[in-house]
C-alpha cells in the first residue's frame, strides 16, 4: 500500500535537501512539474523548457507579488 505523506512541500525547508533531493525533483518534475508551495506562496517550476518558456516570456511571468490584487 502506498501511504501519502500529507504535509505540504516547502521548497525552502533545508530538510527537503538532506536526504535526496534528486529524488524528489524527479517526483515533482513527473507528477507536479508546476507545482504550488502553499508555504512560501510561491511555485516551483522544475521541467527544463518550462523554466525556458518562462525565462523568455517576461510580461507574461512575473517574479513578484507587486502585480497581484
Amino acid at each position: 500500500m502506498t501511504m501519502i505523506d500529507p504535509r505540504p512541500l516547502d521548497i525552502l525547508d533545508g530538510g527537503f535537501y538532506v536526504d535526496d533531493p534528486y529524488a524528489r525533483y524527479a517526483w515533482l518534475r513527473e507528477h507536479s512539474p508546476c507545482h504550488w508551495d502553499d508555504v512560501n506562496e510561491l511555485w516551483v517550476v522544475t521541467r527544463y523548457d518550462d523554466i525556458v518558456e518562462i525565462e523568455k516570456n517576461k510580461t507574461r511571468f512575473i517574479n513578484s507579488d507587486t502585480e497581484k490584487g
